[in-house]
């Protein structure tokens, strides 16, 4: 304990020196209150005197020694009650030195006590703090420990909590699974559950196929049965299908009796008896079509969704086909007896002209055609794949009479296709005679058309000069907006091109004969000099120095704006064929000018140019100039016509008689689109099994002709102008600048290899020479008709 506190005495040495240190001061003070302190200090040397002693004494106490000490004994002084009042031995007597030696320490003692008790006492409530501060240790470091345990124990439920939480988690989220999983099922248990209920509703005697569940109960099955084919890995899935299909069977004759019992009804409510069917010509349209269509909407609703499900089942499709027949029964039943003695009334009023015979059986076909058409149409929404077999079948005939390639097995085609094409000969010449008569030698001329010389003094020179301009001016914009139109709507600028060229020559050839001036002098007034005249300061002043307005004349020519428009129209095509031919080799002459620039070059060095040379380049290695090269005679190729086409096209026309063929072609056309209509009427049919056979042996020889025209159209550049201009001389001019670019780009390549390639290159490259350019581009259309 000694030990301890004299370590803490030192500690506390140590900390009180450290409160006036000159480096680290802990409580640094002022001069007033190091005056203070030190004032304090010169008092605290004095000690004080003690309470216990009177105050009239002397304010010191002489040593005693022996001789004085017997002398104040004797005396009655106030120092024998101070003896007194101190503990002295028993007797109140000191006898000896021992006795006065323990008195002063005695008495020492008890006034160092009085002189420190105030410290003491300090020390003692030092100490007494210093016990509660302990104490207060211990309670923080008591407390400090249950908060130790109440962290562990707030750790631990945490934990417990978080482990719960995430447990209840995985339990909501297995909950979850197993919910979705149970919906999962039952969702899929429905389509297998449906099969009860839809097998009750079919069972029920009151149920209609008009009634409003029907559609929805269809369409169920339908869901129902594409759930069960995309899932064929479920339990009894086959078993459920079938089951499914059988209901769909039934369901599916119940639609098929409903419509046939309605045609069945319609049939006999408009089937008229044998004995009116040869005076009922009056009102067989509204027996056989006008009462018959009244049942269509009732059996289009249900023929409506068969046509809508035909791709989801064949069994929708089997039904349809099943109600076509149906319908085509009837409508055979209905029409056959009607229609089986107009064609005997037509065979034998028309005996000997097969001519007339052939015209009679087509119009009445037509009629009835359309007729049947249109009642079709009334009952179902989409056209039947029963044509496509008649049709088939009737072709695969045709197409055996035309194995017939000798003069002896067509021999007896020839009277009857000659008086065919007689036939149409003379109805050409008689519509032409007709119009001549009608519309030209007996035209009644109006009031109007005859009012000359007022049509040719309406107006005058000057105004019409004015008009003409504007409506020049008008023409030009309208142009150009259609040219941009039909180049938005075409993606070609080709087809945009040559339309302005045409019109812009047409305009010019319609304006020439008038002769007129369609010049017109445009004077402005010119105030752009008056713009700053607000800012001036003195108005007067800077008016008097602008003076007055500038006039400006300006002289528009109509007539020279569109010869202007039609010249740069021109030149816009030319580049553009130009680039259409050309775009590989002109991308590729683009970049070499680059490089062959960059040699040329002051201002790059020897060896930089020494490097930069054309055939190290990757774009114009001999390999990448070769298919340069190729692709653009590929595309003069594809773009320009080839006159031995041209020559076989001639060779057919002559030996074939293309004008007999193109004209009979032309007269016979509608009478084919006419038989491929037969539907329904099957007498009728044979009869035009005969004509398409007569028909198809004398097109074979259109048919080739037009084959090798069709491969001769490959020119699309070519085409393009002959459609649209129509004109040799035209073409030519306008071809002629084209040629020329073209050859100078194959001019400057083969100046480029000669100067940049080796002789090896060059036959790497395999560039076409310049007559061999020529010779390609002189093609044209006219050498190849001659």
């Amino acid at each position: 304990m000694a030990d301890t506190s004299l370590a803490e005495q030192r500690i506390i040495r140590d900390r009180v020196s450290c409160w006036e240190s000159k480096n680290d001061s802990k409580a640094p003070l002022t001069s007033d209150q190091r005056d203070v302190i030190h004032e304090i200090s010169v008092i605290a040397t004095h000690r004080r005197f003690p309470t216990d002693l009177p105050e009239e004494d002397g304010p010191s106490i002489t040593p005693l020694r022996g001789t004085q000490l017997d002398k104040i004994s004797g005396e009655h002084t106030s120092l024998d009650s101070f003896m007194t009042d101190t503990k002295l031995p028993e007797g109140n007597k000191i006898e000896n030195a021992q006795q006065f030696f323990s008195w002063f320490a005695e008495l020492e003692e008890s006034l160092d006590q009085e002189d420190h008790g105030l410290y003491r006492q300090y020390t003692e409530g030092l100490g007494q703090y210093r016990q509660q501060c302990s104490s207060v240790l211990e309670e923080v470091s008591s407390t400090l420990e249950y908060l130790r345990q109440l962290q562990e124990q707030y750790v631990h439920v945490s934990t417990k909590t978080n482990a719960l939480h995430d447990e209840c988690e995985h339990l909501l989220a297995e909950q979850t699974r197993l919910m979705d999983l149970a919906e999962n099922i039952s969702n899929k248990l429905s389509y297998f559950n449906e099969l009860d209920s839809i097998s009750t509703k079919l069972n029920r005697h009151t149920l209609s196929v008009t009634s409003e569940t029907f559609i929805p109960l269809l369409s169920r099955m339908d869901e129902c049965i594409l759930y069960l084919k995309s899932n064929p890995r479920y339990k009894e899935c086959e078993v459920y299908l079938a089951r499914f299909r059988q209901c769909l069977s039934r369901a599916l004759n119940l639609i098929k009796g409903h419509i046939n019992n309605i045609l069945v009804t319609a049939t006999q409510n408009v089937q008229p008896k044998k004995e009116d069917i040869p005076n009922m010509t009056d009102n067989a349209f509204t027996l056989f079509y006008g009462k018959f269509r009244t049942n269509a909407p009732r059996v289009k609703a249900l023929t409506e969704q068969l046509e809508i499900r035909t791709e989801k089942d064949n069994e929708y499709q089997n039904a349809l086909t099943d109600c076509h027949n149906l319908y085509f029964s009837q409508r055979e039943i209905l029409l056959g007896p009607s229609i089986s003695t107009t064609i005997s009334d037509l065979a034998s009023k028309h005996v000997r002209d097969h001519c007339a015979l052939m015209r009679s059986g087509c119009a009445f076909m037509v009629h009835v055609c359309e007729d049947e058409y249109q009642l079709f149409f009334n009952f179902f929404a989409k056209p039947t794949p029963l044509l496509e077999g008649i049709t088939e079948n009737k072709s695969e005939r045709c197409t055996r009479f035309t194995l017939f390639d000798s003069a002896t097995e067509l021999a007896a085609f020839e009277s009857v296709c000659h008086q065919m094409l007689m036939d149409v000969q003379e109805r050409l010449v008689y519509r032409t005679y007709i119009y001549i008569r009608s519309d030209i030698l007996e035209y009644r001329a109006a009031a109007g058309d005859l009012a000359y010389p007022e049509k040719l003094e309406m107006m005058e020179k000057t105004t019409f000069q004015g008009l003409s301009q504007e409506a020049l001016q008008a023409c030009i914009v309208s142009l150009k907006n259609a040219k941009d139109g039909i180049i938005k709507r075409k993606q070609s600028t080709l087809d945009g091109e040559l339309f302005l060229i045409k019109h812009l020559l047409i305009l010019r050839e319609q304006i020439a004969p008038f002769q007129a001036d369609f010049s017109i002098r445009e004077t402005h007034l010119d105030f752009s000099r008056f713009k700053d005249l607000a800012g001036l300061k003195d108005g007067n002043l800077g008016l008097h120095s602008i003076g007055t307005p500038q006039v400006t004349e300006l002289f528009v020519d109509s007539k020279r704006d569109v010869d202007q428009q039609l010249k740069i129209t021109c030149e816009d095509f030319i580049h553009h064929v130009t680039d259409i031919f050309t775009s590989p080799l002109q991308s590729f002459m683009s970049r070499a000018n680059i490089v062959i620039n960059m040699q040329k070059d002051q201002d790059v060095s020897a060896a930089t140019k020494k490097n930069i040379t054309l055939r190290s380049q990757p774009f114009a290695v001999p390999e990448k100039l070769h298919d340069v090269a190729a692709e653009t005679y590929r595309l003069m190729k594809t773009k320009l016509p080839q006159s031995s086409l041209f020559l076989v096209v001639v060779v057919v026309g002559v030996e074939v008689g293309l004008a007999v063929a193109v004209a009979l072609a032309a007269s016979l056309a509608a009478v084919v689109k006419l038989v491929v209509v037969v539907v329904v009427v099957v007498v009728v049919v044979v009869v035009v099994i005969t004509v398409m056979v007569i028909i198809k042996v004398v097109l074979q020889v259109v048919v080739t002709v037009v084959v090798v025209i069709a491969a001769a159209a490959t020119a699309e550049v070519q085409r393009s102008m002959s459609l649209y201009l129509a004109n040799r001389d035209t073409e030519s001019i306008l071809f002629r600048p084209v040629k020329s670019n073209v050859q100078a780009q194959f001019g400057k390549l083969l100046e480029l290899l000669e100067a940049e390639y080796s002789e090896e290159d060059r036959l790497i490259v395999a560039c076409p020479s310049q007559e061999q350019v020529n010779l390609l581009l002189s093609a044209t259309p006219r050498k190849a008709e001659k």
